[in-house]
């Protein structure tokens, strides 16, 4: 080891107190800044857009940084004067029951070896109320009865945020959707547990479902 190097790692910590001072004050002074409109951070900053150029989703204004009560710096356009918060996928998860509620149907998707619940997005314009019956008359063919909400859970390896509902459908043969749907079985509720895949997102809405079916069995 060099003597300059020795000199430099014997100095370091004598100041590392102080330039840990030095960037609280900094910061600090850099918020209040901001806040009070003084300093307009620009999107370019690559620590908080992750290298990836903002723009208004709704006019393709450029966003800049602005400090937003108890948020924080929020992306922010100046054309539509609002803050864009973060925005990820909205789907509904549903557990499809008959009238009885003693059966629950499994989908096995194509090119899919595990059975899963059925699933899908909410459109643009849609609720979760309009979502269900259109997913279910383009999956099965059937026509549903009602709905129940139950939970809701954060899929973070799709980025999608999750809608559980119990989902009684008329007893009318199945017309599945070929194109997406391998093999939809009725199963009684112990045999969807033992069906379903496992450490999943579904598992979790199922198992919750399963104990609230029981309840009514």
């Amino acid at each position: 080891m060099s003597s300059a190097n020795t000199r430099v790692r014997a100095i370091f910590p004598i100041f590392t107190p102080a330039r840990k001072i030095f960037v609280k004050i900094f910061l600090s002074l850099l918020t209040i800044l901001v806040k009070r409109g003084i300093i307009i951070l620009t999107a370019a900053f690559p620590a908080v857009r992750g290298g990836k150029s903002m723009y208004c989703r709704e006019c393709g204004e450029k966003l800049t940084l602005r400090f937003c009560e108890n948020e924080g710096l929020i992306p922010y356009c100046a054309k539509c004067q609002s803050y864009m918060f973060p925005q990820f996928p909205i789907a509904v998860s549903m557990v499809v029951t008959n009238r009885e509620q003693n059966k629950i149907l499994l989908a096995k998707h194509v090119e899919d070896d595990d059975f899963i619940l059925f699933a899908g997005y909410i459109k643009k314009g849609e609720n979760a109320e309009k979502t269900i019956p259109r997913e279910i008359k383009e999956e099965l063919g059937m026509d549903v009865v009602k709905a129940k909400y139950m939970s809701s859970r954060y899929h973070a390896r799709k980025d999608i945020l999750m809608l559980n509902f119990i989902v009684v459908v008329e007893d009318t043969p199945i017309k599945a959707n070929a194109a997406e749907i391998a093999e939809a079985r009725w199963c009684t509720p112990e045999e969807a547990v033992q069906l379903i895949r496992k450490n999943t997102t579904a598992e979790y809405f199922l198992l919750n479902a399963v104990r609230e079916l029981k309840k009514k069995i």
